[in-house]
């Protein structure tokens, strides 16, 4: 090619002297083939090699951000460019385009890290640039597999990772259906932990074994730390690992002194911190090792029936909302792993792991997609508006004006005419047709502060929505340390549609370049045209809500303090599903709540009243209220997964109320722009310790239709008649209902089972539509069914059964952790009644002190 572009410049110089005329033949008939071809790479085969490391992609959630680790082998030229990763769902790229920095001289080998938003992606494409110029001759392809949600996932940091496969058992205790996955890193690897806290929450837990706790790097300690403030658990295995341990930040994280290593016998150490069947596998013959641990007054210990006194097998250290556990015993040593008691104290881990749910951050993100661009007042016309305008125009204008003064045989007036109403036409389309069009670029702004209970550092998630008064290209910079952006697709202002940005009819993807100042290139943003992003960073903790609440027979009660400093407008308490004012003096908010105010019937139903309502419809294409737009984002921040209808009883406890103050601003544009709207809700977390007599906490359940059933039912997010049931049912043909038991939730067998049967009109009359268990028929619905009330648009739509099951653990199917079940309309022809139902389920878990099952309060 740099032949042929020398010979260009020289016969370009010969056409100019002598023959100007052919200069543009020459140009075109030489240049044409030349850009013609397919760029050649840098590197032939075997020259330069990428490769995707196995560790984090092969085992990952969905949804989860994955560091991705690519080797670059490089034995042809120094390159200076970036590494491209490309996601690709049904082999359509998803934007945005991860890219990485890249300084690879000749003859090296390093790593290279993207940290990617897998989502929904089945594949990714990663490509290696040298400048602009493509490095290889295709891009390496790997396929993407999540694993199931139920699965545990373990992050297990010891130079030998494999001592821990006896941890299968302990899942399969928990049920024969869940999988185990692992991910192992070495002392050597530790600065390879990720440097993004969102990378630390899939995992059920972390555990540290034979390992220097010290090569772990200062920003990595933090970020476990913090991992565990928002629910982790953490496991120390001892043992042997004492002297490497003892004197580390894990100890101190721990709240135990690590003292020496002793010898004894399996069987004889079992004697002491296990009775009964948990000693069955122990061997009498086997020497074992291990550590003595004292722990402090905050600790909890072990209650697996031992000689008390004697041992302390297990500690666990409560920190924010997840636990620190210590266990004397090492993985390499296998001591007691053959043992009923030492996999039943590792199932109990596994449950340790924080039940509650997060906010639905990704629901809210795309409800402010919806309805962000109708708030901003902006109204693009459609496209066909301007046909009609043309239409008309030609119409009026041109053949009614020539035909009006052909009757009148004054043609000449037509041309005279014609100019008037051109100018008319004109007029018309300055003052109507640019109506509510973007006059300057302006950004509205949603975000969530995300304040733990014992942490210097917040979240913050911001869905921003950046409007350009006519197209435009942006750089975009953060304010925050930390970023992470995912894309919401771009949308039109006509009523939030999708508005595509690409002749191919996708939205343009930009460049997510990741390194110590991350930017964000080829932001692309249509003439009024609202383009949305979620923006994840970290802040400096404003402060905490400090106090404690006691749940206890009398309900919830007690006084909290706002100590962030900032103005919180209708502060409200949010648990059980429901939302509960607080009583505000000052900075001082109280609580008292009945347990009947608190997740009871008719407090739920009021949640579902008011998010039946907050249907997609409404909006219109008209103004939307900044308070109702508020109100439509924060239910979908709370709502249920599968039904936004319905409030997730998971999500809390928190305290959360809109801040009244400007944002946090999380991203620059290189421009100056109007702040059209912004809103911040804190949503912090709040201690409520548990008392006598406290009502159970109920654990919201999945409950659908089997994917193979699902052909002609209702979308979930379909609104219909003003309700958002999701499902159409027959007369004598009943719907099968499969209702899933998360992992967290089977060590609580005592607990209740609840299913609500929703019920619409039909004919103007409800629906009388019954549950049963798989195994039983509508007898069975009759001895279970408890009472039945109307809710909905003024309580008349739609009508709400429930049935209680105690002996769900029976039922379940251990394999699938599901319980199968149908509805029907009882009694009567297929063809004569149909109505449209939903099912919700629940757990109702006692709650009480017991930390687990297998713990109790350490008595120094």
């Amino acid at each position: 090619m740099i032949a042929r572009l020398a010979l260009l410049r020289s016969l370009l110089a010969f056409a100019r002297n002598r023959m100007p005329a052919c200069a543009l033949f020459v140009c075109v008939s030489i240049a044409m083939p030349c850009f013609g071809q397919p760029e050649t790479p840098i590197a032939a085969e075997g020259e330069l090699q990428i490769d995707i490391l196995p560790r984090f992609v092969s085992k990952f959630r969905e949804r989860a951000w994955v560091p991705v680790d690519v080797i670059v082998t490089n034995n042809k030229q120094d390159i200076s460019g970036v590494l491209e990763v490309t996601l690709l769902e049904l082999d359509e790229p998803r934007s945005p385009i991860y890219r990485v920095p890249v300084e690879s001289p000749k003859g090296s080998r390093k790593r290279f890290r993207a940290y990617c938003n897998f989502g929904a992606a089945s594949s990714m494409n990663v490509m290696l640039y040298s400048g602009r110029r493509r490095a290889l001759p295709d891009p390496l392809k790997l396929n993407l597999s999540p694993i199931d949600g139920n699965d545990v996932l373990a992050l297990v940091l010891d130079d030998e990772p494999a001592d821990y496969g006896f941890l299968y058992n302990a899942v399969q205790r928990v049920s024969p259906g869940l999988g185990f996955h692992r991910e192992g890193m070495g002392t050597s690897e530790l600065r390879q932990l990720p440097e993004y806290p969102q990378c630390y929450d899939p995992y059920t837990m972390i555990i540290l074994g034979r390992i220097n706790p010290n090569e772990v790097p200062p920003r990595q300690q933090e970020l476990v730390r913090r991992y565990i403030e928002h629910g982790g658990v953490v496991v120390l295995c001892v043992g042997e690992n004492a002297a490497r341990l003892r004197g580390t930040w894990v100890e101190e994280l721990a709240g135990v002194r690590i003292g020496d290593v002793v010898p004894g016998n399996e069987l004889a150490f079992a004697r002491s911190v296990f009775n009964g069947e948990r000693m069955q596998g122990a061997r009498e013959g086997k020497s074992i090792v291990y550590s003595a641990i004292t722990p402090s007054d905050e600790c909890y210990v072990q209650d697996l029936g031992g000689d008390a006194g004697t041992a302390v097998l297990a500690t666990a250290r409560s920190i924010g909302s997840g636990h620190v556990v210590t266990i004397a015993v090492d993985a390499a040593g296998k001591a007691l792993h053959e043992t009923n008691g030492f996999i039943e104290l590792w199932s109990s881990l596994i449950d340790l792991r924080e039940e509650a749910s997060e906010p639905h951050y990704d629901a809210a993100s795309w409800q402010a997609a919806n309805t962000l661009p109708t708030a901003a007042g902006i109204r693009v016309y459609p496209r066909s508006s301007v046909m009609i305008y043309l239409g008309l125009y030609f119409a009026i204008g041109i053949v009614g004006n020539w035909i009006f003064w052909s009757l009148l045989r004054r043609r000449e007036m037509a041309w005279v005419t014609l100019v008037f109403v051109s100018f008319a036409f004109t007029a018309y389309a300055l003052v109507y047709g640019t109506a509510g069009r973007a006059k300057a670029t302006e950004i509205s702004q949603i975000e969530v502060l995300r304040v733990p209970l014992e942490s210097p550092t917040a979240k913050l998630r911001s869905t921003v929505g950046i409007v350009a008064a006519r197209s435009s290209r942006y750089t975009l910079t953060f304010t925050h340390a930390y970023p992470l952006v995912q894309d919401i697709e771009a949308r039109s202002m006509i009523m939030g549609t999708p508005q595509r940005s690409s002749i191919m009819g996708r939205v343009n993807a930009f460049q997510f370049v990741q390194g110590p100042d991350s930017i964000v290139n080829n932001f692309s943003v249509g003439a009024s045209e609202m383009r949305i992003v979620q923006v994840e960073s970290e802040i400096a903790s404003p402060g905490t809500i400090d106090g404690a609440l006691v749940w206890d027979a009398n309900g919830i009660h007690g006084d909290l303090v706002n100590n962030t400093g900032l103005t919180v407008r209708n502060p409200f308490l949010l648990v059980n599903g429901t939302r509960s004012p607080l009583r505000v003096d000052g900075n001082r908010w109280n609580a008292a709540f009945s347990n009947e105010e608190i997740g009871s019937r008719d407090a739920l139903l009021s949640a579902a009243d008011r998010n039946l309502l907050m249907s997609y419809g409404y909006y219109g294409g008209n103004l939307l209220d900044t308070n109702r737009l508020r109100e439509a984002y924060m239910e979908d921040l709370f709502a249920s997964e599968r039904n936004s209808a319905f409030p997730d009883e998971r999500v809390g406890p928190y305290v959360c109320g809109w801040i009244d103050q400007k944002p946090y601003r999380s991203l620059d544009i290189g421009e100056p722009a109007n702040e059209r709207i912004y809103a911040t809700l804190l949503v912090a977390d709040v201690t409520i310790a548990t008392g006598e007599g406290a009502a159970p906490r109920r654990v919201e359940l999945e409950a659908d239709v089997p994917f193979a059933q699902r052909k002609g039912q209702f979308d979930p997010s379909f609104n219909y008649g003003g309700d958002s049931l999701r499902y159409s049912i027959s007369g004598g043909e009943p719907i099968a209902i499969q209702i899933e038991i998360p992992r967290q939730c089977l060590a609580h067998a005592d607990s209740v089972l609840e299913v609500d049967v929703y019920s619409g009109m039909v004919g103007g009359e409800q629906a009388d539509v019954v549950y049963y268990p798989k195994g039983t028929d509508e007898s069975w619905a009759a001895e279970h069914r408890g009472e039945t009330v109307n809710a909905g648009k003024d309580g008349q739509n739609v009508r709400v059964t429930t049935y209680t099951i105690d002996d769900w653990a029976s039922r379940m199917n251990p394999q699938t952790l599901q319980i199968d079940g149908e509805v029907a309309i009882p009694g009567i022809d297929p063809k004569s009644q149909y109505a449209r139902v939903d099912v919700r389920a629940r757990l109702l878990v006692p709650q009480t002190e017991a930390y687990g099952g297998v713990w109790k309060k350490w008595q120094s």
